[in-house]
Parts: C-alpha cells; sequence; structure tokens
C-alpha cells in the first residue's frame, strides 16, 4: 500500500519546486524583455548617428568654396561616417541648390536597422548648415 509521507517530510519532496518554475515561467520573459532593452538601445543609437553624420556632412558642405566642392565634400564626410556604422542600405542625398552667401546646404542620410525583434526600420533625418559667406567664392 502507497503510504502519503507525514506532513514534516513533505516539504522535502518540493525542495527546488519553486526554482524550476521560477525559471521555466520567468526567464523566457526576462530574456524578451533583455532582448527588447536592447534593441531599443540600438534603434536610438541608429537615429542619432544617422542625424550625427547629416549634420557633419551638412557643416563640411557648408565651408566649400562652391556647390560641386560642397556636393563633394558631403559626400565623403557622409561615407566616412556611415563606414564605421552598422547601418543597412544607408542613402544619403544632398541639396546644393541654395549655395550662396546666406543660403543653406540640406543633408539627408537615411539609414536601415535590422532588430534582433521585430521588422526592419528605416530612420531618415535631415540636417541643414548655412553657407560660410566669407569662403564662398563662386555663385
Amino acid at each position: 500500500m502507497n503510504r502519503m509521507p507525514p506532513l514534516h517530510h513533505r516539504h522535502r519532496l518540493d525542495r527546488g519546486a519553486v526554482s524550476l518554475e521560477f525559471v521555466a515561467g520567468w526567464l523566457p520573459l526576462i530574456v524578451v524583455l533583455i532582448l527588447a532593452v536592447v534593441d531599443s538601445i540600438a534603434a536610438n543609437s541608429a537615429k542619432s548617428d544617422a542625424y550625427n553624420i547629416a549634420r557633419s556632412a551638412a557643416r563640411a558642405a557648408s565651408i566649400a568654396t562652391d556647390a560641386a566642392a560642397a556636393h563633394a565634400e558631403a559626400e565623403a564626410v557622409a561615407a566616412q561616417g556611415l563606414d564605421d556604422r552598422e547601418c543597412v542600405d544607408p542613402e544619403v542625398v544632398v541639396d546644393v541648390g541654395d549655395f550662396a552667401p546666406g543660403g543653406m546646404v540640406t543633408v539627408t542620410v537615411t539609414c536601415g536597422f535590422d532588430p534582433i525583434l521585430g521588422t526592419p526600420r528605416r530612420y531618415t533625418k535631415v540636417a541643414a548648415s548655412p553657407v560660410d559667406q566669407w569662403r564662398v567664392t563662386g555663385p
């Protein structure tokens, strides 16, 4: 006949059950939460990188001597900035249409981000910088 152990011995049978329930129930949730935090940090970093690259490229273009040099300088600075980043399918658009003293140079950087969780995203950041009126020699 199978007898139940006395009540004062039953706690020995349950020893470790709480640890197993914790690991089986909460660990996957904690792992997903950690991955979501990592993705959020990486996404904010990608947004910040796109803006910083656009700002640096616009500033470099704004001190060039003519529109062609401004366009080339902006693309070179953007390409150099994107080399150091994990950007998926980067796009750089340089607008030097208003390249004259007091005008504006605008650079748009689009950077793709492929998160661990979720769908890929693209971030577009625009930066403008006034053309340096003392450096311009051509139209």
